[in-house]
């Protein structure tokens, strides 16, 4: 007797690194008198853009109603390949990767760091690079915008690269213009186990 056998073809797991994206920009925007004690200041108003900010205005583009522990992530493939960046709400994950844009704009200065009794080294690298926030095509304008560049230190051990990206730029609030300058941080490496799909025999 043959016994017929189903055969599935399987798809192994997949293994993501995620990391925490934080954005912290400050700057001036066009504003009425500030008073502080002794000094007036006309024309001019604090302006900051903040990961709140930023997921705020992502969740009226993509219809979503983020909650306020919603935060911002890079998950890249272990073995390598393109990274997304996601707002992850709880279990809700959307992936927003088409409102940024994230480019380098100069050669690398390269090194390394080693510690002969560990036996582990850190990869330095340095640059200029870009980093923005637009609009994605085929979704609503977003009410907040950037564009920013500076120098970057990117320091990779045994999984993932942590960035940190001085810069200054320019963008818009609902409209108005901002001048900005801070931070820019890519940094963590917590693995993440994706089940791979397994498909119906042939």
């Amino acid at each position: 007797m043959f016994i017929s056998m189903g055969v599935f073809q399987a798809h192994a797991d997949n293994t993501n690194v995620v990391q925490n994206l934080s954005i912290q920009l400050r700057g001036v925007q066009p504003g009425g008198p500030v008073t502080n004690r002794n000094t007036i200041t006309t024309g001019l108003s604090p302006a900051k853009i903040e990961n709140r900010d930023i997921i705020k205005a992502l969740g009226l583009s993509t219809s979503n109603q983020f909650s306020r522990s919603a935060k911002l992530v890079v998950v890249t493939p272990l073995g390598g390949g393109d990274s997304a960046i996601q707002v992850r709400d709880g279990s809700n994950q959307v992936d927003v990767s088409d409102y940024f844009r994230h480019t380098q704009l100069s050669d690398s200065v390269s090194g390394s760091v080693s510690n002969t009794v560990t036996l582990r080294s850190v990869n330095l690298d340095y640059s200029i690079q870009r980093f923005s926030l637009r609009d994605a095509e085929g979704k609503p304008a977003l009410g907040l915008h950037f564009d920013v560049r500076g120098f970057a230190a990117e320091r990779t051990a045994a999984r993932a690269g942590n960035l940190e990206l001085e810069a200054a730029g320019a963008g818009d609030a609902n409209g108005s213009p901002l001048i900005l300058h801070g931070e820019i941080d890519i940094q963590g490496d917590r693995l993440e186990v994706v089940p791979g799909v397994s498909l119906p025999p042939a």
